[in-house]
C-alpha cells in the first residue's frame, strides 16, 4: 500500500530516467511501481510513492 500517490501531467518529467523521485519539503519519495496511465488517455499518470526514506527494491 503505498504512503502518498501522485497525479503528474504526461510530459511534465523524464519516468524513464533511473532514480527518478518527487522531492517536497526536502523529502524525496520515491515510486513503489511503474506510472500507470489512468485511463489510457495520456491525460497524467498516477504514481504510487513510499514514505520518506522508506527502502524500496524493483526488480
Amino acid at each position: 500500500m503505498p504512503a502518498y500517490v501522485a497525479y503528474v501531467p504526461f510530459g511534465a518529467v523524464d519516468l524513464d530516467t533511473p532514480g527518478w523521485h518527487l522531492q517536497h519539503g526536502g523529502e524525496n519519495y520515491y515510486p513503489l511501481r511503474d506510472a500507470q496511465d489512468i485511463g489510457g488517455q495520456g491525460i497524467c499518470w498516477l504514481i504510487e510513492l513510499g514514505s520518506p526514506g522508506e527502502v524500496v527494491q524493483r526488480g
